[in-house]
């Protein structure tokens, strides 16, 4: 009978002692875990950041575009008033340049 109270004890301890050590292991294993997931939260934020700042561009890039082409328009359409208006501004300085000839002499 003695035997078989030392071995409910004993038994009883052990028990104990793999559920205190179970628990401890349980702790240490969330406090990781909830370290890792504050981290793995923070790196998330910072990317979705990082796809706002983008998503913004992407949204800019489209009315960048448009301008670029208005310019292009306007430079092409400079162009060809250019080409008109040097042909008259020649003619006229050439025009100018011998009336001043003539009345110098």
């Amino acid at each position: 009978m003695d035997s078989l109270i030392s071995s409910v004890v004993t038994g009883f301890l052990a028990l104990v002692g793999v559920i205190i050590t179970t628990m401890e292991s349980n702790k240490k294993i969330d406090i990781t875990l909830e370290k890792n997931q504050a981290i793995t939260d923070c790196k998330l934020e910072e990317l979705a950041s990082e796809v706002h700042k983008h998503n913004t561009y992407i949204e800019k890039i489209p009315v960048m575009e448009e301008k670029i082409r208005n310019i292009e328009n306007k430079i092409e359409r400079w162009k060809n008033d250019n080409k008109k208006s040097n042909w008259t501004c020649y003619k006229y300085r050439e025009w100018q340049d011998k009336r001043v000839f003539k009345t110098n002499w």
